[in-house]
């Protein structure tokens, strides 16, 4: 009997899944910011990079450096970047669609691959180190 059970509530799970993945297929960015209620999102990134970080790769992944521009051209495309003063400021609740950028781990890749990408787009960050 809890064997049956246990499949079946493995199918519904499964069938639950499947459903939630096709639905955010067809749902609008606003549609989700309007069911979400979240008009900031608060992205963070460890560090990006093309090369082979041997010294974190077991860690966590690496996010290269198309991904992380097809990410801000996301981020971009439905917020408006915000700085640390802002965030602090607690202006995040007057409507406007905000993203705040943050980095962990102090790594050199800030100064040699994120840092000139940022600049070149004129988006403010928060480095962790």
């Amino acid at each position: 009997m809890f064997l049956k059970f246990s499949i079946y509530m493995s199918m519904v799970k499964s069938a639950f899944r499947k459903a939630l993945s096709l639905s955010t297929n067809f749902a609008s960015q606003d549609l989700l910011i309007f069911l979400s209620g979240q008009k900031m999102i608060r992205p963070f990134y460890h560090t990006v990079s093309d090369s082979d970080l041997w010294h974190i790769k077991n860690l966590y992944p690496i996010v290269g450096v198309n991904q992380f521009n097809q990410d801000l051209d996301f981020f971009q495309k439905y917020y408006s970047a915000v700085d640390s003063r802002y965030l602090l400021a607690e202006k995040s609740m007057r409507g406007e669609k905000t993203f705040f950028l943050s980095f962990d781990d102090g790594l050199s890749e800030f100064h040699d691959v994120i840092a000139p990408i940022l600049i070149k787009r004129g988006i403010p960050a928060v480095f962790f180190c």
